[in-house]
């Protein structure tokens, strides 16, 4: 599926050009992003889909995925991609808006945990002042480009999706930061709403159980013997229908052991 073709054939007047060709290329450098389907090996779990309502919380798929011995084919379409790119772009410009607001400590900067294994890139990490304190403080920035509808709720619960939660706790935990927040910007508008995070002991419990579950499914993984889990999931599940390893998944045999999906906490 790619973009909703509107132009039918039309012209642009006194030019001879078939809407629907520039569309056709438009369609094509976006596809060209796409990852072409190899043999790929994860060395560690990748903080933005942890908590993620997908592949990310099926024990075979992390297993498959550091096994290193199978095709990972990209499911996205035109649009996904235009989405990915805009979110990517997103950021480099808000880095510029906190650079130049003087503000700004790194941008990108590279995270790396060892129990469990995971490694991301922050987005950037930003110095503000403490209003009770007056002392400043470095804490960890997430920025997050979403549709008016989800933009919304977000506004009207003050709360993050859980997976974006679940992504800037463990950047907080591996820098040992104490306050951090989620950045949101309204795609359709520009508005934008800051949804404070603080490692307090409700959070601490949240990232804690979704590390014990990472620990399971790698030390699963690390055993010795076909440790291959069981599907979660049925094919036709919302959890499958994007997952990169469908396709080897559902040629591989049922599996061996069984690990239930990450839990996702309620926000």
């Amino acid at each position: 599926m790619g973009f909703r073709d509107i132009s039918k054939g039309t012209h642009f007047r006194g030019g001879g050009i078939n809407a629907k060709t520039i569309s056709d290329l438009v369609e094509k450098g976006y596809m060209a992003h796409v990852r072409e389907a190899k043999v790929t090996k994860k060395e560690t779990f990748a903080p933005s889909s942890i908590g993620y309502d997908g592949n990310g919380r099926c024990p075979r798929y992390w297993y498959m995925a550091f096994e290193g011995k199978y095709v990972f084919e990209e499911t996205t379409d035109a649009m996904g991609m235009a989405t990915m790119l805009n979110g990517r772009y997103a950021g480099e410009r808000f880095g510029e808006v906190f650079e130049k607001s003087g503000s700004l400590v790194a941008l990108e900067a590279e995270m790396i945990m060892k129990d469990p294994p995971i490694r991301g890139f922050i987005d950037a990490l930003v110095r503000i002042e403490n209003e009770e304190t007056g002392e400043s403080e470095v804490v960890v920035a997430e920025f997050k480009t979403t549709k008016d509808a989800i933009f919304t709720i977000r506004k009207n619960t003050m709360k993050p999706l859980a997976y974006h939660l679940y992504q800037i706790l463990i950047y907080m935990r591996a820098t040992g930061k104490q306050n951090g927040f989620l950045f949101y910007e309204n795609r359709d508008d520009l508005s934008f709403l800051v949804i404070p995070v603080e490692m307090n002991a409700k959070n601490e419990k949240i990232l804690d159980d979704a590390l014990d579950w990472l620990r399971k499914v790698r030390a699963n993984w690390e055993a010795e013997g076909d440790t291959l889990p069981t599907r979660p999931f049925t094919k036709s599940s919302k959890q499958c229908k994007y997952c990169p390893l469908k396709r080897e998944c559902w040629n591989l045999e049922e599996g061996s052991v069984t690990i239930e999906p990450m839990v996702v906490a309620k926000i």
